[in-house]
């Protein structure tokens, strides 16, 4: 019951900052598959994942290779693409990824889980078409406790408007 209660709390808050149910007219505008409009309801839908022990889900919330370079990779410039290739960024995201969620889902899988804060990316790069969000650090409260901040999402992308994971963090 207070499970329920809580995510009706995390809803009631999306929704007042506008980030609740998708509308179907702008789910249509979504540039990519399993994009959020704003960063505040992928955070949420991150945290309920792990909280749901949804692993398939939380894969989905991160680009695929074909979105990493014909989006990500597209929009840097040279001087950054020039130094490693593509595949070598690309495995090295696929390999924090799945480290990342082995060990939030081994933590913190099946728990009650409540997002009670997002702080401001370390860094924002404005590449092209996209900006770059590094270190968002979200403050989690498990099973009624004190809250605790979580490095998870580590690389965002925002195109367009959207926000999806480029890679999580350990």
């Amino acid at each position: 019951m207070k499970r329920i209660a809580n995510l009706l709390i995390v809803f009631a808050a999306l929704a007042a900052l506008g980030c609740g149910e998708i509308k179907p007219e702008r789910a249509a505008t979504a540039p990519l598959p399993h994009m959020f409009p704003s960063l505040e309801s992928l955070v949420a839908a991150v945290v309920q994942a792990v909280a749901d022990s949804n692993e398939q889900l939380l894969r989905d919330f991160v680009v695929t290779e074909a979105e990493y370079r014909d989006v990500v990779w597209a929009n840097l410039d040279s001087m950054e693409t020039k130094q490693v290739p593509m595949e070598m960024t690309w495995g090295w995201n696929v390999r924090d990824t799945e480290t990342s969620i082995s060990r939030y889902l081994g933590s913190y899988g099946g728990r009650e889980l409540q997002l009670t804060r997002i702080a401001p990316a370390r860094e924002v790069r404005e590449r092209n078409q996209m900006s770059v969000h590094r270190g968002v650090l979200i403050y989690v409260a498990q099973d009624g406790a004190s809250e605790e901040a979580w490095k998870m999402l580590n690389v965002i992308l925002e195109y367009q408007g959207w926000f999806k994971v480029i890679t999580y963090h350990d």
